[in-house]
């Protein structure tokens, strides 16, 4: 084998060499990469919060009274109604 023959395979082994070099890093890079986006995820905790008893218990009183009170006013908006309608009957009778 003569001298230029030679220094082809080595050329051809030093790039290929360099070749798998840079292949290396962008593996290596990308690894960095996916390790530095799960450390920059967000921690989630899951977790519990309940009120004590008592708070539960008067919180449900004060949800009831306030569905009663909303059942009344709108019983009150329908008697409303219903006299209104009344009054226009009423009304449109004595104008004839």
């Amino acid at each position: 084998m003569n001298t230029r023959d030679e220094l082809a395979v080595i050329v051809e082994r030093l790039s290929s060499i360099q070749q798998a070099i840079q292949d290396q890093t962008k593996a290596l890079g990308g690894d960095r990469n996916r390790q530095c986006e799960r450390a920059n995820e967000p921690i989630r905790v899951n977790g519990i919060f309940r009120l004590p008893e008592d708070l539960e218990t008067q919180r449900a009183d004060e949800h009831q009274r306030q569905h009663t009170t909303q059942k009344v006013i709108a019983l009150a908006a329908w008697a409303a109604f219903v006299a209104a309608l009344a009054y226009a009957v009423i009304a449109n009778l004595q104008l004839r």
